[in-house]
């Protein structure tokens, strides 16, 4: 790639920098095409996810999609679940953990629940109703569960790792992923700006327009 690319395509320019480090590409050669969320538009919410999980009240709980591998940071959302036993977190995705040897902490108990996979349906449910949706990641190239959730009205927690600050500024409230002792609470207090302009930003049309110019000019010579 880095001897014979025309052009290097990545999406976020926390991305760009990394891989300009590591395999000595000029910035200028990386592009940027990001992601997008209105994948979700057309998604009907799920309601029957509450049914499933009798035990959530709408607007009470904390919601995280993602696989529980090392880099989302699991250990933050069970750390922090310990700290708030008042709170239900809800970790839904892939619980295949063989690969992270970690197989027996993805059990629902105390405060934590495992739905494992959801549908876009239950996740666009859980995402509307949930009073945060929270992404801990120490490493992401994108991230696009916050922009799903951000689409739905949903309160963003993030982590202020890699690009998660790049991506979406000042629409969402950020923490220390080693942090344990976070004050959820607080964070909430905290007034963020209308999701708008990041929703404006990112959507699929745009990411396919940016494609459709790059691959023009590359056959153009």
């Amino acid at each position: 790639i880095a001897r014979n690319a025309s052009v290097v395509v990545t999406d976020s320019d926390y991305q760009r920098q990394l891989i300009s480090r590591r395999l000595h590409i000029p910035t200028e050669r990386i592009r940027l095409f990001y992601c997008g969320w209105d994948h979700m538009a057309p998604v009907e919410p799920d309601e029957g996810i509450f049914q499933r999980m009798p035990e959530l009240k709408r607007g009470e709980y904390y919601y995280t999609l993602g696989s529980i591998a090392p880099h989302k940071n699991y250990r933050w959302v069970r750390e922090v679940a310990a700290r708030h036993p008042e709170s239900i977190f809800v970790v839904a995705g892939g619980k295949d953990l063989k690969s992270f040897g970690d197989d027996k902490l993805a059990v629902s108990g105390g405060n934590l629940r495992f739905p494992g996979y959801v549908t876009d349906g239950e996740s666009k449910a859980l995402m509307s109703h949930c009073k945060a949706f929270l992404q801990p990641s120490k490493f992401e190239g994108f991230g696009i569960p916050p922009l799903e959730a951000l689409s739905v009205g949903a309160r963003c927690l993030l982590s202020n790792a890699t690009c998660l600050p790049e991506l979406y500024g000042d629409c969402c409230s950020y923490f220390d992923p080693d942090d344990y002792d976070v004050d959820l609470e607080e964070l909430l207090a905290r007034p963020v700006a209308p999701p708008d302009r990041v929703l404006e930003r990112y959507t699929w049309e745009h990411v396919a327009r940016s494609w459709l110019d790059c691959l023009r000019e590359l056959a153009e010579g």
